[in-house]
């Protein structure tokens, strides 16, 4: 088995920890134990808070600490030193730098980080939205051929979801936007009447991969509502995981369903 194969077990099931075991299991064999180590220590650290504060109360001590050990080896800062721009941190840390890859279970699961460094630059010709012309007459921007028809430059999504199961991603610089009416509806944009630098205006590689719109909240082509805030960022954080797998050539994955 090449180091391939493993890691595609563990990205096409981001929840499945079994698989996860199996790759410690391979870096053992492969005389790298402190990794192996550390995904295992991860992995009984995030099954044991799943068991309750009982569980979590009687083992974490002794974990968390093996943790902190095991995180400044050699072997294991080497696994985490990549992509660049982003700081890794162990899950759990009180103060997470404005560009972070948060490591859980063994690899990173969460990554913090601007619109830019995730979806990359806006092509400089239609601005990122793949239209050109007028309200009457779009078309589609012949120069977005060179960026993989997306709109953007090339970005870090592929590279980090080739390599992690990410399943949360937090991009800084953006908001949903709100009506301000009774029901304080929150939504982003994709609409060319709005102008792309906009905190909720999302490129259009993002935009297709938002979820369905809350109901009875309504329908638009360019817009996609929910009822709260909270509910409008994991939206964009399901979009980016989404927009990422897809770049990597793996299955949807299905976050558990918000009730907020």
């Amino acid at each position: 088995m090449t180091t391939d194969d493993m890691l595609a077990a563990v990205l096409a099931d981001p929840d499945d920890d079994l698989c996860r075991l199996v790759y410690a299991d391979w870096l053992d064999d492969r005389g790298e134990s402190h990794l192996a180590e550390f995904v295992r220590v991860q992995c009984e650290l995030a099954a044991a808070e799943a068991q309750g504060s009982g569980r979590y109360a009687a083992v974490a001590p002794l974990l968390l600490r093996r943790q902190r050990e095991l995180w400044h080896h050699a072997g294991v800062c080497r696994a985490f030193a990549a992509p660049a721009d982003l700081t890794p941190v162990l899950a759990g840390s009180d103060l997470l730098p404005p560009a972070a890859a948060v490591v859980r279970r063994g690899f990173v699961a969460e990554v913090r980080l601007t619109l830019t460094q995730f979806a990359g630059d806006p092509c400089g010709a239609c601005l990122g939205t793949r239209r050109r012309g007028g309200p009457r007459h779009w078309y589609e921007c012949p120069y977005c051929s060179s960026t993989g028809r997306t709109g953007r430059t090339p970005d870090l999504a592929a590279t980090l979801f080739a390599r992690h199961p990410v399943t949360s991603v937090r991009l800084s610089g953006v908001r949903p936007w709100t009506d301000g009416g009774p029901a304080h509806r929150y939504g982003w944009t994709d609409s060319p009447d709005d102008f792309p630098a906009v905190p909720w205006h999302l490129p259009l590689a993002l935009f297709v991969h938002l979820p369905p719109t809350d109901k009875p909240l309504p329908k638009n082509q360019y817009r996609r509502w929910y009822r709260t805030e909270a509910r409008a960022l994991d939206a964009l954080s399901a979009a980016c995981v989404a927009h990422g797998r897809s770049f990597a050539g793996l299955p949807l994955f299905h976050p558990p369903e918000d009730t907020r």
